[in-house]
C-alpha cells in the first residue's frame, strides 16, 4: 500500500468506543444516515436542515447523526443560536492520504477503525447514488469486483498496477480543480473513485 485514505481525526481509545454495530453496518443502515453522509460531505449541515429537507423532525435526524458521531464518520464543526436553541453543524470526516510506513506503523485496533471508516463511506456513497438512481441511469460508470488467487509475483504485479493508478487518479484530481478553478465556464462534476486491493481468508476445510 503506498498510501490510503484515513480519516483525520480519531483514536485507538474512541475505536473502542464505538456502537455495538460495525461502521459499514452504522453507515448505511438507514436511509437517513446515507443522506446525512452525502450532504454533510458537501458543506457542513445541521440534523434542522436535513430534517426540514426530509419533512422529518430535528430530533429524528439528530438521532442518526449522534450514531454516525459515535463511529467518528461525522464531526461538529460550528453552532449557531437560533430561536432560543442552539443548532450543530457537522460534517462527514476528511481524509487524508497516508505512506505505507505509517499504515505499517499502526497499531491494529487503530487500522480497523479507519479501514472500517474508509468501506463505511464508500458504502454510503454508493447505497446514497444507487437510492437515487444517479448512478443506475448512467452507463459510462465503471464497477468491477474481481476475485482471484495469484502467485507472489502474481501479488507484485497487482499492488504495483494499483500503486500506479492512485497516482494518476491523484493527479487527475489537481489537474482538473485547477481547470476549474481558472474556468468559469466548466461545470464541476462530483465523482467518487474508490480503489482496494486486500487479501481474503482462505477458505475453510
Amino acid at each position: 500500500m503506498a498510501a490510503t485514505a484515513v480519516p483525520t481525526k480519531g483514536s485507538a481509545s474512541e475505536g473502542r468506543k464505538r456502537h455495538h454495530h460495525s461502521t459499514l453496518a452504522a453507515a448505511t443502515s438507514h436511509k437517513i444516515k446515507v443522506i446525512c453522509l452525502a450532504r454533510m460531505a458537501e458543506k457542513p449541515t445541521s440534523p434542522a436542515e436535513i430534517g426540514r429537507e426530509l419533512g422529518k423532525p430535528a430530533s429524528h435526524v439528530s438521532y442518526h447523526v449522534k450514531v454516525l458521531g459515535q463511529h467518528n464518520l461525522v464531526e461538529q464543526v460550528d453552532e449557531r443560536p437560533v430561536r432560543g436553541a442552539v443548532e450543530h453543524f457537522f460534517r462527514t470526516v476528511e481524509l487524508v492520504h497516508i505512506s505505507q510506513e505509517e499504515y505499517e506503523g499502526l497499531p491494529l485496533e487503530l487500522r480497523k477503525v479507519w479501514v472500517e471508516t474508509v468501506f463505511a463511506l464508500f458504502g454510503a456513497d454508493a447505497t446514497y447514488s444507487i437510492e437515487t438512481e444517479t448512478m443506475l441511469k448512467q452507463v459510462d460508470c465503471e464497477i468491477l469486483r474481481t476475485a482471484m488467487k495469484v502467485d507472489a509475483q502474481g501479488w507484485e504485479d497487482m499492488r504495483r498496477a494499483y500503486i500506479d493508478l492512485q497516482e494518476r487518479v491523484m493527479e487527475i484530481k489537481a489537474e482538473s480543480e485547477i481547470r476549474l478553478a481558472t474556468d468559469e465556464k466548466l461545470t464541476p462534476r462530483p465523482i467518487l473513485s474508490f480503489l482496494s486491493l486486500f487479501d481474503m481468508p482462505p477458505a475453510r476445510p
